[in-house]
């Protein structure tokens, strides 16, 4: 197998096997079996803060809200029936939304029957669509928005500007969180670059993929209020992530 470096801000270091296919490794890098232990860890907590702001959206409009998904890929834990029910089931209607033609087929596969996948196109004009030109809910998570290309704090507001309330989820800057980043990559074979001082990965399955800190999430809050949200705060959902949730 063909070995390429992983590099640390620019000195060759550890290697990782290269991957043969960017596309199906994406697809496949999110089970469950592909994940780390603190991914999973991350992406029940950020299932929790989701179904409390549900449930708030709930109490606020006095019915369940339809949720809109940017980024949606494959969205398992949403789905998933547990002890406390699937999160679908306590939404009036899911929409997801991806740029990937394989990954909305597979979605609408497995769960087309409980959800909407929009065919596949950029969410400017997915969202840009939505009826009455705002939709109630719209979340964003496990890390799209790092994923996402160009100006994230544009995209945030964006965002903003056609919801109700929004949620997005993202990793948080720092050493053991990027450790853990790492592992992930590790663990799934993916050939990637680090730069420990930006802690921005580089892969040819997600392109640059960012993690955010205080300064990040203050000029996502000013963006946010710009477009006429009220209320911005930020949960834990540890160990990796952080949580901001919006509303108008």
């Amino acid at each position: 197998m063909e070995l390429t470096p992983r590099h640390s801000d620019g000195d060759a270091g550890a290697i990782l096997p290269a991957a043969p296919d960017a596309q199906s490794q994406a697809l496949s890098a999110w089970s469950e079996d592909h994940l780390t232990a603190a991914q999973l860890r991350w992406m029940e907590n950020e299932v929790s803060v989701l179904r409390r702001v549900v449930a708030k959206c709930t109490r606020d409009k006095g019915q369940a809200p339809v949720m809109y998904d940017v980024g949606c890929g494959i969205p398992a834990r949403l789905f998933r029936d547990d002890e406390l029910g699937s999160v679908i089931d306590s939404v009036q209607a899911y929409v997801g939304i991806d740029n990937e033609p394989a990954t909305i087929e597979e979605a609408r596969l497995l769960y087309g029957q409980r959800g909407r996948f929009l065919d596949p196109m950029d969410y400017h004009e997915a969202l840009s669509a939505v009826e009455g030109g705002r939709a109630e809910l719209i979340i964003c998570l496990g890390n799209t928005l790092g994923t996402l290309p160009g100006d994230r704090t544009a995209h945030v507001k964006f965002m903003g500007q056609h919801a109700d309330t929004l949620l997005i989820s993202v990793v948080r800057k720092g050493p053991d969180v990027l450790r853990e980043r790492i592992a992930y990559y590790e663990k799934n074979g993916i050939n990637c670059q680090i730069n420990w001082d930006t802690n921005i990965i580089h892969s040819d399955v997600w392109g640059d993929s960012l993690a955010f800190g205080e300064g990040e999430f203050a000029q996502f809050s000013a963006a946010l209020r710009e477009a006429g949200m009220t209320r911005v705060s930020l949960h834990a959902s540890d160990p990796l992530g952080t949580v901001l949730v919006a509303q108008r």
